[in-house]
């Protein structure tokens, strides 16, 4: 089956269609999947980055005091609002629990991710996919693609990968200057399932 839309899901894992699906447990809430599924399996594999981005040249028409102004509102305005979305994730999370759903903490994240990359492989391989997985991956390590161990380094904190943390993003990054904030990343993934799937 090729990837249903997400209207489709509800019905989908009611008729036994699918066993599995991925969602936020807000969007999860939401749909009512707990009528039709019964387990969540934490994988945190979601990200939702919050971001704001200006004009390159409106923000460089700005003095500096007037750029500091936006920047810290930016920063106060994402962090809030990171705050209000972790704090819905963790109440919509309680609410499925109480309308029967269990959570699975043993689920195989190392297994789901090697079975996952097989296929973003063979995607980035055929061309498919238009990037390497070296290339997205550099913006989250702050290490150019092709540097040997890059992912390795960063993992260990050392100085590239400490450098892409504080910077938030790759200086070749498309549009990464026109960002008045690299955003906070939140972390929100989940899978829900019934007994006889498992990711």
């Amino acid at each position: 089956m090729s990837n249903p839309e997400e209207s489709e899901i509800y019905s989908l894992l009611r008729d036994g269609e699918i066993t599995t699906a991925e969602a936020t447990y807000t969007k999860m809430l939401d749909d009512n999947y707990y009528e039709v599924a019964d387990t969540i399996y934490p994988t945190a594999h979601l990200q939702e980055f919050l971001c704001i981005y200006v004009s390159d040249d409106w923000f460089g028409s700005l003095d500096e005091e007037t750029q500091k102004i936006v920047k810290d509102a930016a920063d106060a305005f994402l962090k809030e609002t990171a705050e209000w979305m972790l704090a819905r994730e963790e109440e919509s999370l309680a609410t499925l629990e109480k309308n029967g759903m269990t959570v699975d903490e043993e689920v195989d994240i190392d297994g789901l991710y090697e079975t996952v990359r097989q296929v973003w492989d063979t995607k980035f391989e055929s061309g498919e996919w238009a990037y390497t997985y070296d290339e997205i991956d550099s913006y989250r390590t702050g290490v150019p693609a092709g540097e040997a161990g890059a992912a390795d380094d960063a993992a260990e904190g050392e100085e590239a990968g400490g450098e892409a943390e504080e910077t938030g993003a790759d200086e070749d990054a498309p549009d990464a200057e026109e960002s008045v904030d690299d955003g906070a990343g939140v972390s929100m993934g989940g899978i829900y399932n019934d007994e006889t799937a498992q990711p």
